[in-house]
C-alpha cells in the first residue's frame, strides 16, 4: 500500500515538472513572436501617484526594426512628446518624458491614456497607462475651540476637499469622534478634561491632513474673539496682561468691554490705554487679588466715557485708586460728579507725575474731593496736590475726620478756599522759589491747612473748630 502511494506521488511530480517546462516553452515562444513584430513596447515605468505641483516621469523601452517616426503619451486628448534618451543597439531604444499633470487637467483624480509609438513604415504600438494626479491633502482652516462650559468644548474647522472621505477628532485614548458638517464647517463636541487631541481629514485617495491641538487659554480666546475686533491688537493685550487673561476666563462680557476700550485707543500693548489701566491694577499690592477683576469692572465705564481723553499715567492712577477707595465707579461719580471729574482728568493730564507718589488710594479720593469743594484750586496744581495730602494726613491719619467726616470737609473747604482766594487776588505767592522741595511742600500744606486749625479741647476731646469755634478769617 505504501509503495503504491509513493509511486503516485512520483507520477504527479513528473506531471507538474512537465507542465512547468511547457509553460516556459510557450512563454518563450510568445516572447519570440512578440520580438518578431516590427514595433514593440517592451516596458513602461511611471509614478502611480503624483502630488499637486509635482512632475510625472515616464521611461519607455521599445524595440523597432524601422526608424521611429513619433513617440507620445496621449492623456485626456493631450499629447506629451517622448524624447529619445538612449539607443541600446539592435533596435532597442529608451524614451523619456517629464511633465506636470496639472497642465493637462487641474482636477485631482485619475488620468488615463496610452503610450503610442509609430515607425516610418506605418507600424504602431500602444501601451495603456493610468495614474493618480494632482494629489493634495485636505486643507484645514479656521480651527476653533469654544468653551461651552461644564467641561464641554466645541471644535470646528473649515475643511476644503472635494473628495473628502472622513474627518474626525482622535483623542489621546485612541477613540475617534466624527466631525459633522453644519453651516459650512465641520464640528464636534468633546467632553471631559481633554486638553490635547488631533483633528484628521482624509480624502478618498488616502491623502491625510492632521492638526495637533492643545487647548490653551490663548486658543480659547482666539476662538471666542469677535470678528469686529482687530486680532493682532487683541492678542497683544491677551499676551501682555495676565489680569486680562484672568478676566476673560471669568467674565466674557467684561473682557469684551475692555477690548472696546483697547480698540478705541488703537495702540498695541504696552502703550494701549486698556493695558496700562489693567497693569496698574495688577501691580497695585494694596488691591487684594480677589478684588482686581471687580475693580477693573468698576473703573471701566469711566474710561469708556472719556474715550481718548485719557492718555497719562497720572489720570489712570487717580481714577483707579479713587474708584477702589469709593468701592465703585458709580459711587465715585455720584460724589464727585461728571463735570468735576472731567476737569480733574484734564488737569491731571497737564501735570503728569503730580500724584504718582501718593501712598494710598484715599489720597487720590481726597484730591478729587478737594477739587469738588474748591474748583478754583485746579488753577494751582501744587496747592491742589499738597492740599490733598494734608487733608488726608489730618483727617484720616490723625483721625480728626473720624469725629464727623462731612463737617471735617466743610472745614477743609473753608480753609483751602481762603488761601485760594488770596492766590487769586495776588495776596499770596504761588511760586515760592524755595530750593528744598520737601520744605516747599511742607510750607504749602501748612499754609492751606495748618494743624492748629484743629485745636483739641482737653475736656471734650473734640477739636474746637469741629465743635463750632472757627478761627478768625475762616468764618466768612
Amino acid at each position: 500500500m505504501r509503495g503504491a502511494c509513493l509511486k503516485r506521488v512520483g507520477e504527479w511530480r513528473r506531471v507538474l515538472v512537465g507542465l512547468g517546462l511547457l509553460g516556459l516553452i510557450v512563454s518563450g515562444y510568445l516572447a519570440y513572436l512578440h520580438l518578431q513584430k516590427p514595433l514593440v513596447v517592451l516596458d513602461v515605468e511611471y509614478r502611480s501617484r503624483v502630488d499637486r505641483g509635482g512632475n510625472q516621469e515616464f521611461k519607455v523601452v521599445i524595440n523597432s526594426k524601422n526608424p521611429i517616426q513619433s513617440a507620445t503619451i496621449e492623456l485626456n486628448g493631450t499629447s506629451i512628446q517622448l524624447a529619445l534618451a538612449r539607443d541600446f543597439g539592435n533596435g532597442t531604444l529608451l524614451y523619456r518624458a517629464s511633465f506636470n499633470p496639472s497642465t493637462i487637467s487641474p482636477e485631482e483624480g485619475v488620468l488615463t491614456g496610452e503610450v503610442v509609438v509609430k515607425d516610418r513604415e506605418g507600424n504602431e504600438a500602444r501601451y495603456p497607462v493610468s495614474f493618480l494626479a494632482n494629489l493634495e491633502a485636505p486643507l484645514i482652516k479656521d480651527l476653533k475651540v469654544e468653551d461651552l462650559g461644564s467641561n464641554i468644548y466645541r471644535v470646528s474647522a473649515l475643511i476644503e476637499e472635494p473628495n473628502l472621505k472622513e474627518a474626525y477628532l482622535e483623542l489621546p485614548n485612541g477613540s475617534r469622534t466624527p466631525l459633522v458638517k453644519a453651516d459650512g464647517k465641520y464640528a464636534a463636541n468633546i467632553t471631559g478634561k481633554v486638553r490635547r487631541f488631533a483633528l484628521k481629514a482624509v480624502d478618498k485617495y488616502d491623502q491625510t491632513s492632521l492638526v495637533q491641538v492643545e487647548v490653551t487659554p490663548r486658543m480659547l480666546f482666539e476662538s471666542w474673539l469677535p470678528p469686529s475686533f482687530d486680532r493682532g491688537l487683541s492678542l497683544s493685550l491677551f499676551d501682555s496682561s495676565r489680569l486680562f487673561a484672568e478676566i476673560f476666563e471669568s467674565d466674557k462680557m467684561l473682557a469684551r468691554d475692555i477690548l472696546t476700550l483697547a480698540h478705541a485707543n488703537g495702540s498695541r500693548a504696552p502703550k494701549n490705554l486698556a493695558y496700562i489701566v489693567l497693569d496698574q491694577i495688577e501691580r497695585d499690592r494694596r488691591v487684594d487679588a480677589s478684588r482686581k477683576t471687580a475693580l477693573a469692572g468698576e473703573v471701566l465705564p469711566i474710561y469708556l466715557s472719556f474715550g481718548n481723553g485719557i492718555q497719562r499715567l497720572s489720570q489712570i492712577y487717580t481714577l483707579n485708586n479713587a474708584t477702589y477707595h469709593f468701592g465703585s465707579g458709580k459711587k465715585l461719580m455720584k460724589e464727585i460728579g461728571d463735570k468735576t471729574l472731567s476737569l480733574c482728568v484734564e488737569k491731571l493730564g497737564e501735570n503728569e507725575g503730580i500724584n504718582t507718589d501718593f501712598e494710598n488710594a484715599r489720597v487720590h479720593a481726597s484730591l478729587l474731593r478737594l477739587a469738588k469743594r474748591v474748583p478754583s484750586i485746579l488753577k494751582y496744581p501744587k496747592e491742589w496736590r499738597e492740599g490733598a495730602v494734608q487733608a488726608d494726613d489730618l483727617g484720616y491719619k490723625v483721625g480728626i475726620a473720624d469725629q464727623d467726616e462731612a463737617k471735617y470737609w466743610d472745614v477743609v473747604e473753608r480753609a483751602v478756599k481762603y488761601i485760594v482766594d488770596k492766590l487769586d487776588n495776588g495776596e499770596a505767592e504761588y511760586e515760592l522759589n524755595i530750593p528744598d522741595k520737601k520744605i516747599e511742600a511742607w510750607y504749602r500744606r501748612q499754609r492751606l491747612l495748618p494743624i492748629d486749625l484743629f485745636e483739641i479741647d482737653i475736656v471734650s476731646g473734640y477739636s474746637t473748630l469741629m465743635g463750632g469755634s472757627y478761627k478768625a478769617g475762616l468764618d466768612g
